[in-house]
């Protein structure tokens, strides 16, 4: 699996149907497109968690880092509350890799709920 990982991704919003998911979804994309537009994901200096309280509960944020010609890798940053609460866990400061690879003692114990 290979890819051009020199450039950040684009927005993918336009292939989202929103009216299909619970609102503060839309909330959520239309503050980071009034924070970016449509051309780049928002950087964490992009958001201001005080103008979000109502989404901030349901929010991640995802360090990216790559070196080619290694893929990237992903680590939780921050897990909002309600996602922490939902995951049985908290995954801050774990790579995403570690967290969905059923190693975590967090991801075996929450799976049975989850079921």
């Amino acid at each position: 699996m290979g890819g051009d990982f020199a450039t950040p991704p684009t927005l993918i919003t336009h292939e989202i149907n929103f009216a299909d998911l619970h609102p503060r979804f839309e909330r959520i994309r239309a503050y980071l497109e009034s924070k970016t537009g449509q051309d780049r994901l928002a950087a964490r200096a992009d958001i201001d968690p005080v103008e979000i309280p109502e989404v901030l509960a349901f929010i991640n944020l995802i360090d990216v880092s790559w070196s080619e010609p290694e893929p990237p890798r992903f680590r939780f940053r921050l897990l909002g509350t309600r996602q922490i609460r939902y995951a049985g866990g908290d995954f801050t400061g774990k790579r995403v890799e570690e967290a969905l690879s059923g190693t975590s003692e967090i991801l075996r114990t929450a799976v049975p709920r989850l079921a």
